[in-house]
């Protein structure tokens, strides 16, 4: 299926918001629907609070630079896969704070240990899962947890979710979706993983409109 559109598009499409002929306008038609549907799926109030990237990794990258600043504190897990660390050492390097907690062999960090390191600067919390390399999960019952001292402590959620689609035991649950949240979470994903399309580099995020706006100033100008 996902062949079969690429080919039709390759053979009909125009290139979104280039022009006013068919083939464009078509385009650019296809490309909100998406946006609508995905905006569906995470409960956003408006299309625009979608921002399609070359993949989840630029997303996580123009999300930590957009909205870590010199002096902010941020708290992350061991288990973070580089495409999140890089950006985090690098505006480590600029003045932000960095604090990652440790993780148990089954890929579980301490609710305790999360909230000890919260400071007065801490702006955000990333969360890599499901996880990469590790597998682990959260279910709903460790978010809403979580959740409690996120709004507690007025901070921001990243919340990477490529990996959502290939759980197996219980249905997948985004921090996004738990009441008070979706005004505080960035919530990354793609289609690399959930539809077998790693090399065409696709993936979004979604959250807070004036979050995302930034976002796509970032994607724009880098682009």
């Amino acid at each position: 299926a996902v062949i079969d559109a690429v080919v039709a598009a390759m053979s009909s499409m125009g290139n979104a918001g280039r022009g006013a002929n068919e083939a464009s306008l078509s385009a650019s038609r296809i490309i909100y629907d998406t946006r609508e549907r995905l905006a569906k799926l995470f409960g956003a109030e408006n299309p625009k609070q979608i921002v399609f990237t070359m993949n989840s990794t630029e997303s996580l990258n123009i999300a930590i630079k957009g909205l870590i600043e010199p002096g902010d504190h941020v708290i992350t897990t061991m288990l973070e896969h580089n495409s999140v660390l890089r950006p985090l050492y690098e505006m480590e390097e600029r003045g932000a704070k960095l604090t990652i907690i440790k993780a148990d062999k089954q890929g579980n960090f301490s609710l305790e240990d999360m909230e000890a390191a919260i400071t007065p600067k801490t702006k955000l919390l990333v969360l890599p899962f499901p996880n990469n390399p590790t597998g682990a999960i959260m279910e709903k019952s460790d978010l809403e947890k979580i959740a409690e001292v996120i709004k507690k402590h007025d901070i921001f959620v990243l919340s990477d979710e490529i990996y959502s689609e290939l759980t197996y035991l219980e249905k997948h649950v985004t921090i996004a979706s738990l009441p008070g949240m979706w005004e505080r979470t960035i919530v990354i994903n793609g289609f690399s993983k959930s539809h077998a399309m790693t090399g065409w580099r696709l993936g979004y995020a979604c959250g807070p409109r004036v979050i995302i706006e930034q976002m796509l100033k970032i994607h724009q100008f880098a682009i």
